[in-house]
């Protein structure tokens, strides 16, 4: 069940309806160490979930969200993410807890601006698409994909 934070009914129902999209994805691509946060597009983080149990990857996507709160995008992460792609288990504290790999993306929803996160794949690209998962059942509409990524269409590849 997702931990929620100060949201409302109607928000509820909305970040239901994600993390349940987020588990069913991860699930068919038999990933169930996945771990998921949906974050307003500051980076207050709204809610967490997770696949099966809660562990360490629920810290990598946190980190995801600081990352793209903080305007640290994709397409740069220089050394730290190599080290974190190659030791994915860690939560990445070469940076102070921001994570700049593909995983989490932000978007819109009725004119709302949100972040949300997944962490725990093998490969972080397969993070993005539990990630695309969620963004879609909650009706948003993706506005930055990583330059490069898999899961983008050309003209949706819109970090610089």
């Amino acid at each position: 069940m997702a931990q929620t934070l100060n949201i409302s009914g109607k928000d509820k129902e909305m970040i239901k309806r994600g993390m349940e999209a987020a588990k069913a994805k991860a699930r068919e691509m038999n990933q169930e160490g996945i771990n998921m946060a949906l974050a307003r597009g500051d980076g207050t983080i709204l809610a967490t979930d997770f696949v099966e149990k809660a562990n360490c990857f629920k810290n990598t996507a946190a980190g995801k969200v600081k990352a793209l709160a903080n305007g640290n995008h994709v397409d740069d992460p220089g050394a730290c993410k190599a080290i974190c792609v190659v030791c994915f288990f860690c939560c990445c504290s070469c940076c102070g807890g921001s994570l700049a790999i593909p995983g989490g993306l932000q978007f819109r929803v009725n004119g709302e601006e949100y972040i949300f996160s997944a962490s725990g794949a093998t490969d972080p690209y397969d993070d993005e698409k539990v990630s695309i998962a969620a963004i879609e059942a909650m009706g948003g509409a993706i506005t930055r994909f990583p330059i490069g990524s898999p899961n983008a269409a050309p003209k949706q590849q819109t970090m610089s």
